[in-house]
């Protein structure tokens, strides 16, 4: 894994900046640059010196010189400012992601010329053999109308150009071909900043989830109200005495036997109850009796006449309409 350089000094001037990175004993022909308008970078021996700028750079006309175990960066600020460190508000993982971009957006640039160089070195070769083919078609022709070439020239008046015109044509070459190499930077820019948002675009896409169900189980409770710790004492023993009253009448579901839930059985224990005087404890029998089996007349008349002697008359109504009921049923 490479080392960070970090021991380095730069100053600048409102038109450049200059750093200065040493190399550690490494030798100039080791040393490999890139360079872009907002990123430079040193990759030497087991060393690697980064740094994302401020502000951007003229790339062509920045220049690094490799000596006395020293590379110097010279680099001309597209705007002449001082850059103010304080002002630099990037978090460290902004930082690292923009330095990556710039990384694979100049290795992706990189190949794309050496592509072109390539198209163009095989065009070049491809278009030298034909005009060689067509020169040695041609050269009877020329040899034929060298005479009358010859006779034209002599009419030729050849002036010298002034140091004007000389400095004006290479300024204006210059500036084409300027113009030329930013409008193939922009093409080749566009593309790869295009191919990066798709593989960005892609890989952010979050995978599809299974559908799937979740089970929910509810306590149960006897209490239509939410629970309450406050209040569990109170209800725990209104419970308790709810069940000690349904165990002193002696018909609770889960106590009794199997042949004690036959219903001619409870009819049976409600009539000896009736006739000891213990009317309630019939009422009792009775009604479980009727939970067994609902259309057994006798149950509903011998229950009316229990809630009579307990002076519950329209208990007693009820159930003799129950009777009348069942017998039409």
């Amino acid at each position: 894994m490479p080392l960070l350089v970090k021991e380095t000094s730069w100053h600048q001037t409102p038109a450049k900046v200059f750093i200065v990175v040493p190399l550690n004993g490494v030798p100039t022909h080791k040393v490999d640059m890139f360079t872009s308008e907002g990123y430079i970078k040193l990759h030497y021996g087991n060393y690697i010196f980064e740094k994302l700028l401020l502000h951007p750079i003229n790339e062509e006309a920045s220049t690094i010189r490799l000596n006395n175990n020293e590379a110097e960066f010279e680099l001309i600020k597209v705007e002449q400012a001082i850059w103010d460190r304080k002002k630099d508000k990037r978090s460290k993982e902004a930082v690292s992601i923009q330095m990556k971009q710039e990384t694979d957006e100049q290795s992706i640039v990189t190949k794309l010329k050496e592509e072109q160089k390539w198209e163009a070195l095989s065009g070049n070769y491809q278009r030298d053999k034909t005009d060689q083919g067509n020169n040695d078609q041609q050269v009877g022709i020329h040899g034929i109308k060298n005479n009358e070439t010859n006779d034209e020239r002599k009419g030729v008046i050849i002036t010298e150009l002034t140091e004007e015109d000389v400095e004006r044509i290479e300024n204006e070459e210059k500036l084409t071909k300027q113009r030329q190499h930013k409008d193939l930077m922009d093409k080749i820019t566009l593309k790869v900043r295009a191919r990066i948002q798709a593989e960005e675009k892609q890989k952010a896409t979050p995978i599809v989830r299974t559908q799937g169900q979740i089970g929910v189980k509810f306590t149960p409770r006897v209490f239509p109200t939410p629970m309450r710790e406050s209040m569990a004492p109170e209800e725990e023993e209104w419970l308790k005495k709810q069940a000690e009253a349904r165990q002193a009448c002696g018909f609770i579901a889960s106590d009794l036997r199997p042949e004690e839930n036959n219903p001619d059985w409870v009819k049976a224990k409600g009539d000896q109850m009736f006739k000891a005087g213990n009317y309630l404890g019939a009422v009792s029998a009775y009604t479980h009796g009727i939970k067994l089996c609902p259309k057994l007349a006798s149950l509903y008349s011998n229950r009316a006449a229990a809630h009579i002697a307990m002076n519950n008359m329209f208990k007693a109504v009820d159930d003799a309409a129950e009777v009348r009921i069942s017998i039409l049923v």
